[in-house]
């Protein structure tokens, strides 16, 4: 018997198997959500011509939908309150992540499925996807590259999420929120809301710019910085900032405001290492400003 884990209490319980034969509304209710599947599930009500008590039955999840395998769960998914499942009824590996009752879906994630209420809190289903971090550590394992015209198209997508307002100079960027959705590779940005994954060093990187970290009031610059470790990492497949011995992560600090920089990139045409270390000027009226480096990035992300 399995060990499923219980998102909402925390706690750990056994599969059981069921003895008795199921009611014959639960196996409608089973055959009908196989067959729409779990991406689909929101259009039930409207496509589908049921019977009212059957359809309130068809098109209302709850946690008995899915199994996690506690077996399977790594601390980092406490921590975050995200939990890799697979939904009973049409196989689908998915994520399910608890938040606050008065959380709002996030329906402009382009991997959200859905979200039903259990008590006091919401479980919101996305779909499985890949982050800039996951595809990293599959270069380094296939000892591969990222081509500079996918570079570019990251560094494109967080300028302009950035100048349009998504993103703010509270958003702790990195290469674990930056998501990619679908056959295309959809840019989309996850950034946490559990502010313990910060303090309990969930990522020991640092991605922010000298002035953000004296706790001055920075300008649109600090972005520039930001986007320049995220290119610095897809090229050299490390951060550019974090404690390479691993001993003393204080000294990372100690060398951004000294302004001592991270070792050169071994891959990387000179115009994109050029760039890079424009975004890292410890001043931030010499750095280059995230408006010019938004053209440079449009024009060679084509």
């Amino acid at each position: 018997m399995s060990e499923q884990f219980n998102p909402l209490t925390k706690t750990v319980s056994r599969t059981v198997p069921v003895t008795n034969p199921p009611s014959l509304q639960s196996i409608c209710r089973n055959t009908i959500l196989h067959a729409i599947t779990l991406k689909r599930i929101n259009q039930a009500d409207e496509s589908l011509p049921l019977p009212k008590p059957l359809m309130r039955t068809v098109s209302v999840l709850n946690l008995k939908d899915f199994v996690i395998d506690a077996e399977k769960l790594e601390p980092n998914n406490h921590l975050k309150e995200s939990y890799p499942a697979t939904c009973i009824f049409d196989g689908i590996p998915c994520i399910i992540k608890v938040k606050s009752k008065d959380s709002k879906p996030e329906l402009d994630n382009p991997s959200f499925m859905a979200s039903f209420e259990d008590k006091n809190s919401v479980c919101c289903v996305y779909e499985v996807t890949d982050t800039l971090k996951d595809r990293i550590v599959q270069c380094k394992l296939q000892n591969t590259r990222f081509q500079e015209v996918f570079i570019w198209r990251i560094a494109k997508t967080l300028l302009e999420f950035t100048l349009n307002g998504k993103i703010t100079l509270s958003t702790k960027v990195n290469s674990t929120m930056i998501h990619f959705y679908g056959p295309k590779g959809t840019i989309f940005l996850e950034a946490t809301d559990n502010p313990m994954t910060e303090m309990m060093g969930a990522d020991s990187a640092i991605y922010e710019a000298p002035e953000v970290l004296r706790q001055e009031e920075p300008t649109n610059q600090a972005f520039s910085w930001t986007v320049g470790c995220i290119i610095y990492e897809m090229l050299a497949l490390e951060p550019a900032f974090f404690d390479r011995t691993g001993t003393n992560p204080f000294q990372v600090f100690m060398d951004m405001m000294q302004g001592i920089l991270p070792p050169e990139p071994t891959e990387g045409s000179p115009e994109i290492i050029e760039i890079m270390w424009h975004c890292f000027k410890t001043d931030p009226a010499k750095r280059i400003p995230p408006e010019d480096l938004l053209r440079f990035a449009m024009a060679h992300s084509e």
